[in-house]
């Protein structure tokens, strides 16, 4: 089960991901060019807009920040406001929850109701 707290282990490894490939490889990099030394060039995938997805103006944690303040703020209209922004923005990196044979979270969706639940998709798994 995925929950709020997985939400913020996830984010958190998203950060240290993205710091640990800035300081291990970009930085290195940039820093044998400095001093001539020949190296293979090493493309490596950015996850900056999961990370600004997650916890960047406007991401996720805004907007359940948001909906706190809210009087009578719920979980559903969390998710739909979710829906609403990232949908359509990050299609890549977010979806509403798909059900059916074995798909993940088919056991929560019947503990907690479909219309809380969504997708991110991450780098660091």
């Amino acid at each position: 089960r995925n929950g709020f707290e997985q939400l913020c282990i996830n984010y958190a490894n998203e950060v240290l991901q993205g710091w640990f490939m800035d300081a291990l490889i970009k930085r290195e990099q940039a820093e044998y060019a400095r001093e001539g030394v020949v190296c293979d060039h090493i493309e490596y995938p950015s996850n900056a807009e999961q990370v600004s997805m997650l916890g960047g103006k406007g991401g996720i944690f805004a907007l359940l920040d948001e909906e706190c303040r809210i009087p009578r703020g719920s979980d559903e209209a969390l998710v739909e406001k979710m829906h609403a922004v990232f949908e359509k923005s990050r299609p890549s990196l977010y979806s509403r929850a798909r059900f059916g044979a074995g798909a993940a979270g088919a056991a929560l969706a019947a503990e907690v109701g479909p219309e809380t639940l969504f997708c991110v998709r991450h780098y660091a798994e």
